[in-house]
């Protein structure tokens, strides 16, 4: 998916022949990938599918992207990987999922919305299947944008 401009979709099933772990690990690839490298946990379900539309346009990227029960975290040693700063936007279209970040937790349904910060560590629980679109841009560019020149520092 790298260096894509237009959209492109990528749909994550279990094959003939094929573990549910190895879809797992490719949806994992594929959305850390597309957004930033996050590591996914399976919640038990018969059998996984997931997908991902997303395409580039310039400063931005927008996407939609939809799977079935899962865990998905940003963790520290992740963020560590990466000098990657994005604001992401998450606009739930079916479905619900639960975005925990700095001791916040916020239940997102069909039409709510939500913003978080991809340099603190954050986790999305979904107990079912679920369909979101999301937007995200890098901080640095919102900051030149906005004419901010200092950004407060992650609560410990």
């Amino acid at each position: 998916m790298a260096g894509l401009s237009g959209v492109e979709r990528v749909e994550f099933r279990m094959g003939e022949g094929e573990r549910s772990g190895q879809v797992f690990e490719r949806w994992e690839a594929g959305l850390s990938e597309a957004y930033v490298p996050l590591a996914v946990s399976p919640k038990a379900a018969p059998e996984f599918r997931g997908w991902i539309a997303l395409g580039k346009y310039q400063d931005v990227e927008l996407s939609t992207l939809g799977a079935t029960r899962q865990r998905v975290d940003r963790t520290k040693t992740l963020i560590a990987r990466t000098d990657i700063e994005m604001l992401h936007t998450s606009i739930q279209i079916s479905g619900h999922g639960r975005l925990y970040q700095d001791d916040r937790v916020a239940e997102v349904g069909p039409g709510e919305m939500v913003f978080y910060d991809s340099t603190r560590p954050y986790h999305w629980e979904f107990d079912g299947e679920w369909e979101m679109a999301a937007v995200q841009v890098t901080l640095g560019r919102l900051r030149d944008r906005a004419g901010i020149t200092t950004y407060p520092q992650p609560r410990p």
